[in-house]
């Protein structure tokens, strides 16, 4: 029985994809992430479903994409920020657009303390 679940749970895992990318396998939450980061368009382009198209990435200091996306899906982020730029966000998302921000991931909730502009 266990041969047939091992298989069957590493699919899952691997199925699971990139909207599960801030849950860790043992359980341990994982670190906070500070820096910038895109809201909206990951860069990444599929040629079939699922595709981490729209989400949060990280952006290094070159300005290109690190790594895979810190969370993705076509529902709205969990976001924490104030009113105005909380309105700018949503507007952005509901437009398919994309912002680039400064803030912090953690726990599946991207803290921005600004927008630095469009991407």
């Amino acid at each position: 029985m266990m041969r047939f679940l091992l298989p069957m749970m590493g699919a899952a895992l691997v199925m699971s994809g990139p909207g599960m990318a801030e849950a860790s396998i043992g359980g341990d939450e994982p670190a906070p992430v500070d820096g910038t980061f895109r809201i909206g368009s990951t860069g990444i382009h599929c040629v079939r479903e699922p595709c981490p198209w729209r989400g949060i990435t990280r952006i290094g200091e070159d300005g290109h994409r690190e790594g895979w996306p810190l969370w993705s899906g076509s529902e709205s982020p969990v976001v924490k920020a104030d009113d105005d730029t909380q309105r700018r966000i949503d507007a952005s998302w509901r437009d398919h657009g994309c912002l680039i921000v400064q803030g912090r991931f953690e726990k599946g909730e991207l803290a921005v303390h600004r927008v630095i502009s469009e991407c």
